[in-house]
C-alpha cells in the first residue's frame, strides 16, 4: 500500500476531512434496528436456545477488537418470533447504546439482542463497509457518549444515532483503512492469546509448585549408587539422575571389563554443574582436591550437625557403617538441599535426617513407582512431608508507613521514594508517583523498608495486592511491610500470597471494603520450603512474569499505534493511495 499526507481538505459538520469525501448520515447508510429481552420467566423462550442473543456485556469482552461470533446466552426461535426480533445477518454491526456507551462489533454470525444495543444493517454494501465504520464509531466513542442523556445511566437515543453524522471515503478506502486496523487488531489479538496462555501456565505451576514442590532430579546415596554401578538395578528412564565428583570418579575407575556399563553410565549421569553453585565439600580424606570445594562457614556448619544427626541415629539402632560411608552420603545430602535434587535413599536414617533437614527423599521403590515426593495432610493443605507450616511472624518482621500531611505540599518535593497501596499491582517497584522530603518523613509515621522488602496492600480497592521493593522506599499506612528473614525468600512468599489471596482476604474485618489488618497478615498460616527450594520456585515465577511483562508491552505498544493509526486514517490525515485497476 501506498501512504501519503493529505493536504487538500475542506471544513464540515464534522471537522476536517479530505475534499473529496462526503459527509452523511447514519441512517442514510444503515437501518438502526433496536432491540429487545424476551421474558426470562418464561422458559421455553431460553431452554434449548441457539440463536445468538447479545448484550453490551458480551461486546465489552472484545477489548477492542472487532468481530464478534458467539453470545453468552442464546435464546429460542419462539422468543425471536413473539418478541418481533430482527435477526441481524453476518455483517451487521452493533453497538452498545446504554450501560455503557461505545461497545462496537460486527458480527461474523447471524444474531440478535436486547435493548442495550442497537442493530446497523447496511443499507447498500457496494456504499458501505462495515468494518470501517466499526472503527469510526470506536474512534468516536466519546462524542456518542456526550450525545446520550439519562440520570441513572446514559442511553444514546435512536434518533441521536440516526442523525449521528460520519464520513464517506470510498468504499475501496474504506477497505484500505479496515484491512489495516484489522491487522493490528489481529496482531493485538495473538498477543493477548499468548498473555492468556502464560497467565493459565503460571496458575497451573502455582498449584503445582505451591502446594507439591519442585523436583529438579534424582541423587542416590552410597549403597545404591554401588548396586548401580555393580549393575545389580536399572533406573527408569527419562529422568534426570546427578552425581557428585567422588561419585562420577567412580564411574570413571570401572574396569576395563566393565567398559559398556562405563559409557552407559557416563550418558545417563549429569554432574552437578560447579558453576551454578558450590554444591560439593571438601573433606580430607574423602573428596578429591582441585575438583571439590571448600565449604563455606555456614555450609561446614549444616554438615557437622546433619553427620553428627546421622551417627547419632546409626548408633542408637545398632547400624553398621563406616565413617567414610557417613560422610560420603551426608555429602551427598549437601549437594542434594544446595540443588533441590531428591534423595534417594534406602537407609531409614538417612532419609529422616535429610526430611528433618528439608530434603526431599524417597526410597529406591518408591522412585521405581513413580513417587517421587512424600506429602502429609496439614491445616492449610497436603504439602511435601518436609515443609513446615509457619506463621508469618514466625519468619518475618512486620510494620506499616504513613502520610506526611497533605497540608504541607513542601513534603511531597523530596527525593525520598513513597508508595501508595495503590502502586502494588503484583510488582516490582523501582519507581514511585510521589517522593517525599526527609522532613516530611520525620514529622509522619512514614519509614523507609529496605530493598527486597515485600508489601501487601491491607485496605481500599488494592487489598491484598502485592509488590516488591526494587529500592529503598517508605510507604503509607494502607501498606503491610514484611521483612525478611534469612529462612524466606521475599518473591516466594509474594507468589504464596497471591496464590492464597482470596484466603487471606476473607479473613478481612470492615463493611463494605475488606481491611486486613497486621494481625491477620502476621497470623497467616504458609509452607516453608528449603530456603534453596523457595528460591528455585520464585525464579521460574519470574521467569513467568517477565515473559508477560514483555507481552504486556507489545500489546500496549499495539495499541498505541493502533490509536496512532486510528486518528490518521479515519479523519484522512493520512491516505491511501488506492489502485482502481
Amino acid at each position: 500500500m501506498m501512504f501519503y499526507k493529505e493536504t487538500n481538505f475542506k471544513e464540515t459538520s464534522i471537522g476536517k476531512i479530505p475534499k473529496d469525501w462526503k459527509v452523511s448520515e447514519v441512517s442514510k447508510l444503515f437501518e438502526i434496528i433496536t432491540g429487545t429481552t424476551p421474558s426470562t420467566k418464561e422458559m421455553d423462550y431460553w431452554d434449548g436456545g441457539n440463536i445468538n442473543w447479545f448484550t453490551p456485556l458480551d461486546l465489552s469482552k472484545l477489548n477492542g477488537r472487532i468481530f464478534i461470533s458467539e453470545s453468552d446466552r442464546k435464546i429460542t426461535l419462539k422468543a425471536l418470533k413473539e418478541y418481533n426480533l430482527t435477526l441481524m445477518p453476518p455483517g451487521s454491526i452493533l453497538l452498545s447504546t446504554r450501560a455503557p456507551v461505545g461497545y462496537v462489533a460486527v458480527l461474523e454470525r447471524e444474531g440478535t439482542f436486547n435493548q442495550g444495543c442497537k442493530g446497523l444493517i447496511p443499507r447498500d454494501k457496494k456504499n458501505t463497509h462495515s468494518v470501517f465504520y466499526s472503527y469510526y464509531f470506536l474512534f468516536q466513542k466519546q462524542k456518542l457518549e456526550q450525545l446520550s442523556s439519562g440520570s441513572t445511566f446514559k442511553e444514546l437515543s435512536k434518533t441521536m444515532l440516526e442523525n449521528f453524522k460520519i464520513p464517506l471515503p470510498s468504499l475501496q478506502e474504506q477497505q484500505k483503512i479496515a484491512e489495516i486496523l484489522s491487522t493490528i487488531d489481529e496482531a493485538i489479538q495473538k498477543t493477548d492469546e499468548i498473555i492468556a496462555k502464560t497467565e493459565r501456565l503460571k496458575k497451573g505451576l502455582m498449584q503445582e509448585l505451591l502446594t507439591r514442590g519442585l523436583t529438579l532430579g534424582f541423587m542416590f546415596d552410597t549403597h545404591i549408587f554401588d548396586e548401580i554401578l555393580d549393575g545389580k538395578v536399572e533406573l527408569p528412564k527419562n529422568l534426570r539422575y546427578y552425581v557428585t565428583h567422588i561419585q562420577l570418579d567412580e564411574i570413571f575407575n570401572m574396569p576395563e571389563d566393565k567398559k559398556e556399563r562405563k559409557e552407559a553410565l557416563l550418558k545417563l549421569f549429569n554432574e552437578v554443574p560447579k558453576e551454578v553453585i558450590a554444591t560439593e565439600g571438601s573433606v580430607l580424606g574423602i573428596s578429591r582436591l582441585g575438583l571439590s570445594k571448600l565449604m563455606s562457614e555456614e555450609d561446614a556448619e549444616l554438615y557437622n550437625k546433619m553427620l553428627k544427626r546421622l551417627k547419632e541415629l546409626d548408633e542408637k539402632s545398632g547400624k553398621k557403617k563406616t565413617p567414610e560411608n557417613q560422610a560420603r552420603d551426608v555429602l551427598i545430602l549437601l549437594t542434594c538441599i544446595k540443588n533441590c535434587l531428591t534423595l534417594v535413599t534406602n537407609d531409614n536414617n538417612l532419609k529422616k535426617i535429610a526430611q528433618e533437614f528439608q530434603c526431599p527423599a524417597i526410597t529406591f521403590k518408591q522412585l521405581l513407582e513413580g513417587k517421587y515426593r512424600e506429602f502429609r495432610n496439614t491445616e492449610i493443605g497436603r504439602i511435601p512431608i518436609e515443609w513446615r507450616v509457619v506463621k508469618i511472624e514466625d519468619i518475618a518482621q512486620t510494620s506499616s508507613g504513613g502520610t506526611p500531611s497533605r497540608a504541607k505540599r513542601e513534603y511531597y518535593a523530596g527525593n525520598i521514594p513513597w508508595v501508595k497501596s495503590s502502586e502494588l499491582k503484583d510488582n516490582v517497584i523501582y519507581e514511585t508517583e510521589e517522593k517525599i522530603t526527609k522532613e516530611g518523613l520525620q514529622n509522619s509515621s512514614a519509614k523507609i523498608f529496605p530493598k527486597g522488602t515485600l508489601l501487601i496492600a491491607m485496605y481500599g480497592a488494592t487489598v491484598g495486592k502485592t509488590g516488591i521493593l526494587g529500592i529503598d522506599a517508605a510507604t503509607n499506612q494502607a501498606i503491610c511491610a514484611i521483612l525478611p528473614n534469612k529462612t524466606f525468600d521475599s518473591n516466594f512468599l509474594k507468589s504464596y500470597i497471591m496464590f492464597r489471596r482470596s484466603q487471606l482476604i476473607s479473613m478481612s474485618s470492615g463493611g463494605a471494603q475488606p481491611n486486613i489488618s497486621q494481625e491477620i497478615i502476621r497470623a497467616f498460616k504458609i509452607p516453608l520450603p528449603s530456603l534453596q527450594e523457595q528460591q528455585k520456585i520464585a525464579e521460574i515465577f519470574s521467569i513467568i512474569d517477565k515473559k508477560l511483562e514483555i507481552e504486556r508491552e507489545e500489546k500496549a505498544k499495539l495499541e498505541r499505534i493502533k490509536r496512532g493509526l486510528m486518528d490518521l486514517l479515519l479523519t484522512g490525515k493520512i491516505r491511501i493511495r488506492v489502485n482502481h485497476e
